[in-house]
C-alpha cells in the first residue's frame, strides 16, 4: 500500500486553491496489472487539506486490506474552503474539478474501474459527499458522512450571516459560494443535502454524528469549540435523516451520544465505513474488455503514466 502525492493539471476555466491530491494505491496495484480498481473519493473538512486524512488517521494502513484506490483531493482551507462547489463569485470550480476533471485524469493515468465510485468525507467533506452524490446521479454507488454539514439551510435566513462571520476562522460558506442565503435561497437549496435528499435514491448512505457533549465513545477534549460545532452539526444531521425518511430512503445512521467535532471521531467513522464502502464498490475488474479492447478511459496493463504536470493553482 503506497501513499502517493500527485498534482492534477487544471484545464482552462477550472481553478482550485490547490491541485495536489493524495492517492492510496491498492497493495497489489503494481503486481496485478491485469486489473482495474474501484475508487473511493475521501474528502476533507473546511480547516484541512488533501494531506489531513493521511496525517490524522490510520486510513493508509486501514485501506491496505481492500482492493480500492483512495483519492484525497484538496478543496481549500478556511476562507478559501470551496465547499466542493463552483462558486457563484467565480473564484473556484471545485464541483467541476471533483466530478469531471479529477475522474478524467485518474482514468487517463491509472487503472480505475469503469463503474460508479464511492465518496465520503468529514464536516465540509460530508457535505460534499452527499451534495455531489445527489447532484450527479449514477456517478456514486455509495456516500458516507462523518459529522457532515448536511443542512446548510438550517436556521435560515439567520445562519447565512453567522456562516459569513465564521468564514475566516472555520471556513463556513459565505456569499462567494452560493450567494446570499436569503436572496439566493434557490441556489443554496440546489446544493443542500437535506433539500436534495430525494435525489439520493439508489445510493448506499452512511451517516454519523455526535451530540456535541462530553462522554462520547472516543473521549473528550478541552476545546470547547469542538463541542459547539458538533451540536450544530447534530441538528443538521437530524434534519437530513428526517428528509431521507420522508423520501423513503434507507441509510445506515449512527447518531451517537456524546462526542465532539474532531479527529478521534472521524477516525472511528472511517473505520466503520471503509470496509462497507469497499464491499459496495465491488471487486476489481479486468483491464481488457471482451475482444481484447481496453475500456475507454483506462490504461492498458503495464502502462507507465505520463509525467505529471504542475497544473495551475
Amino acid at each position: 500500500m503506497a501513499l502517493t502525492e500527485i498534482r492534477v493539471p487544471l484545464p482552462e476555466g477550472v481553478r482550485m486553491p490547490d491541485n495536489r491530491v493524495n492517492l492510496i494505491l491498492p497493495a497489489d496495484y503494481g503486481s496485478r496489472t491485469d486489473l482495474a480498481f474501484p475508487v473511493l473519493y475521501l474528502l476533507h473538512g473546511a480547516g484541512d487539506t488533501y494531506a489531513s486524512w493521511a496525517e490524522s488517521t490510520d486510513v493508509v494502513d486501514l485501506a491496505s486490506a481492500f482492493p480500492i484506490l483512495v483519492v484525497m483531493p484538496d478543496a481549500g482551507c478556511r476562507s478559501q474552503a470551496t465547499w466542493y462547489s463552483d462558486w457563484v463569485e467565480g473564484s473556484w470550480q471545485a464541483e467541476t474539478y471533483v466530478t469531471e476533471v479529477l475522474p478524467r485524469y485518474l482514468a487517463a493515468h491509472y487503472r480505475v474501474s469503469p463503474g460508479p465510485a464511492a465518496i465520503a468525507g468529514l464536516s465540509m467533506g460530508g457535505f460534499g459527499a452527499m451534495s455531489l452524490a445527489a447532484r450527479h446521479p449514477g456517478r456514486y454507488v455509495a456516500a458516507a458522512s462523518f459529522s457532515g454539514v448536511l443542512d446548510t439551510m438550517w436556521g435560515a435566513p439567520g445562519t447565512g450571516d453567522l456562516f459569513a462571520q465564521l468564514n475566516a476562522e472555520h471556513g463556513t460558506p459565505d456569499q462567494r459560494v452560493w450567494g446570499d442565503q436569503a436572496a439566493d435561497a434557490e441556489v443554496w437549496r440546489a446544493h443542500n443535502p437535506t433539500d436534495l435528499a430525494g435525489s439520493l435514491a439508489g445510493v448506499e448512505l452512511m451517516v454519523a454524528a455526535g451530540t456535541g457533549t462530553p462522554g462520547g465513545p472516543e473521549g473528550d477534549t478541552d476545546d470547547g469549540d469542538g463541542y459547539g460545532l458538533e451540536q450544530g452539526v447534530r441538528a443538521m444531521n437530524e434534519a437530513f435523516v428526517a428528509a431521507l425518511e420522508k423520501a423513503g430512503l434507507p441509510a445506515q445512521v449512527d447518531l451517537y451520544q456524546g462526542g465532539y467535532h474532531g479527529w478521534p471521531y472521524w477516525q472511528a467513522g472511517i473505520r466503520w465505513a471503509l470496509p462497507q464502502l469497499a464491499a459496495m464498490l465491488g471487486p476489481p475488474t479486468p483491464v481488457s474488455a471482451p475482444g481484447g479492447l481496453t475500456p475507454a478511459g483506462h490504461t492498458p496493463a503495464g502502462h507507465t503514466p505520463a509525467p505529471l504536470g504542475e497544473g495551475r493553482t
